[in-house]
């Protein structure tokens, strides 16, 4: 998943900005920068190594997925966060595969950015291509030689897991099931139209918590993690 981390007002290539967590410059970060331009020499795109910056960081408290990347285009630069709870877990191929994973999401970002502007060159209306798990990154993927799998196979251990408050939207209508949305989610609604209704009767919804799911170390290892 995309995220584009807070920035300072003063950012030296190949530093990292002091807001993030904790900056990691033991040889675990070097090896992970040696298989990103491992990666990027297999997908036969060194070039982008010098061409744009790379910022790599492992984060305390970020236990949701064991990395995520983004990618400024105006800056020119990609970001990889690693989980520094989830990163000692797994075997070195995982780890190896979570950068390629990562890495790829950049590269098919790029692309997608560099596509777009010589798009605009003939057509005002052109509009970039969704950029995620789609064709283009498993293209990246099979080429390397790695699966184009979403997520890890590691497990996260129980202590890791955090819940997301989350909200049962019921109305007017006859359903099945109220709907459960994310009390974030909500909110952004809620800002957006002031009162939420409903689509099909258009009746206001009423809101109620939601109950929290019982989680057990079971479900926890058997669910796969996000990359």
């Amino acid at each position: 998943m995309s995220r584009t981390p807070p920035r300072t007002k003063e950012v030296v290539p190949g530093s990292i900005p002091l807001e993030w967590d904790f900056i990691d410059k033991t040889p675990r970060m070097n090896q992970n920068r040696a298989w990103a331009l491992e990666c990027l020499a297999k997908l036969g795109r060194s070039e982008l190594w010098n061409a744009i910056k790379w910022e790599f960081v492992f984060c305390g408290g970020f236990t949701a997925r064991r990395a995520d990347a983004s990618y400024d285009h105006k800056e020119r630069t990609g970001y990889v966060r690693f989980s520094a709870d989830q990163w000692p877990l797994g075997e070195e191929a995982n780890r190896k595969q979570t950068v390629y994973h990562e890495v790829c999401h950049i590269v098919d970002m790029h692309d997608a950015w560099m596509s777009l502007v010589e798009a605009l060159k003939t057509n005002p209306l052109a509009r970039k291509r969704r950029c995620g798990h789609y064709k283009p990154w498993k293209r990246l993927m099979v080429e390397v030689g790695m699966p184009p799998n979403r997520c890890s196979s590691v497990s996260r251990p129980l202590e890791l897991v955090r819940f997301v408050a989350r909200l049962e939207l019921k109305c007017k209508c006859v359903r099945s099931r109220p709907w459960v949305v994310t009390c974030t989610r909500f909110t952004r609604w809620q800002n957006l139209y002031g009162v939420v209704h409903c689509a099909k009767c258009q009746s206001p919804v009423s809101k109620h918590e939601a109950p929290k799911p019982m989680v057990t170390l079971a479900d926890t290892l058997n669910k796969p993690v996000d990359r």
